[in-house]
């Protein structure tokens, strides 16, 4: 668990006898040592000495916030999601992710920002247009909702969630044609 913590790019992977009791491999899925008894936290932190120089696994980070994040812990979601998107900033469920923990702590504004990020990086991502759409709407604005609320459901289909999003947004918003459409 602490190696979890402080290393989310490593994994450890415990096996049964006669193979080696505990293997430790890196972000990349290479093996970084192979110990034959249960280590010790402090052999372990000396083979993570010896790999500090090695560039971290991204999709592992950001999976870490995304972990953190559905387990309450917006603050370290936050930490990995970002150290996640510095390095690569295409992933858009990281984004979306992030914008999520924004949600949770009641920043609107960079969740809505993180929202455009995460279909700038994939036009076809369904959920990254229905979470702008939803933000947009929170915010006050929705008839700027409209657009990616539709542009979600072109994506996901019928969906009732996205359906029920886009008729209220258009009955807000003043426009009782789309919504009876909706």
């Amino acid at each position: 668990r602490e190696i979890d913590a402080r290393r989310p790019e490593l994994a450890l992977v415990r096996r049964a006898a006669p193979a080696p009791a505990l293997w430790l491999f890196d972000g990349r899925g290479r093996l970084l040592r192979a110990f034959q008894r249960l280590a010790t936290l402090a052999e372990i932190e000396q083979v993570l000495v010896l790999h500090e120089t090695e560039p971290t696994f991204v999709d592992l980070l950001a999976e870490a916030g995304r972990r953190e994040l559905r387990a309450g812990r917006i603050r370290p979601a936050l930490d990995y999601l970002e150290r996640a998107l510095e390095q690569a900033s295409d992933l858009e469920w990281a984004h979306e992710a992030r914008a999520r923990a924004h949600v949770a702590l009641g920043l609107l504004d960079l969740a809505l920002a993180d929202y455009g990020r995460a279909v700038e990086a994939d036009a076809e991502y369904a959920l990254g247009w229905y979470n702008l759409g939803i933000t947009l709407s929170q915010l006050g604005r929705p008839a700027e909702a409209l657009a990616p609320l539709a542009q979600a459901l072109a994506i996901e289909g019928e969906s009732p969630a996205m359906l029920l999003a886009l008729g209220e947004a258009a009955a807000v918003s003043g426009q009782s044609a789309q919504a009876l459409d909706a």
